[in-house]
């Protein structure tokens, strides 16, 4: 029987490349906008995790404000004791704030925050992990090429592709269930 996962945000960027690139192996399930979820709304969020509940994984892929960190709390509460895995899309932008000038500041503000509070929610509930429980991931790439990095795109040299993020989902996936990665951050060779 295939491991079965749900993620969000499956039709675009950084989520179509993990979709892809995990479909042919795993039973994937995804939830976005263009199938009738949006994330931002209560109702749709109880939908991703009571249609999840069958999954081993859930990927928290999609961003919309507060919606990453809620999703994150309600797969916790159904799924702490039980043994299956939260990998999170986070990001290392909390760590560079330089990068976001004066101007573009404002900006991503309610990003990096969100971001910056996923990445404190999943190490605190990665922190009460024994196995047999619920593993909780936080993925953190640098700055990957999607249609949001434009703005404040420096040097492509530090860029990841969409698919560079898959290929480190990919491997947290295939890790031991002894062994649980609470949070990776990852960037070129730059």
């Amino acid at each position: 029987m295939k491991t079965k996962i749900s993620m969000t945000g499956h039709t675009k960027g950084i989520g179509a490349a993990i979709y892809n690139s995990l479909e042919n192996d795993f039973d994937v399930i995804g939830f976005s906008r263009t199938n009738g979820y949006n994330i931002l709304k209560p109702s749709s969020m109880r939908r991703v995790v009571e249609e999840s509940k069958d999954c081993d994984i859930f990927i928290n892929n999609a961003y919309a404000p507060d919606s990453q960190n809620r999703l994150l709390h309600m797969f916790y509460k159904e799924w702490e004791f039980m043994p299956k895995h939260i990998i999170n899309i986070g990001a290392t932008s909390p760590d560079y704030p330089q990068y976001f000038g004066k101007d573009g500041f404002d900006e991503w503000m309610p990003y990096v925050s969100d971001k910056a509070r996923l990445d404190y929610q999943s190490t605190n509930l990665s922190n009460r992990w024994k196995r047999g429980n619920c593993k909780v991931t936080n993925l953190r790439p640098h700055f990957v090429d999607t249609e949001a990095i434009d703005v404040h795109k420096r040097d492509s040299d530090e860029i990841l592709t969409p698919l560079d993020v898959a290929y480190m989902v990919r491997w947290i996936i295939d890790q031991p269930v002894s062994i649980q990665i609470r949070r990776l951050d990852f960037c070129t060779g730059v």
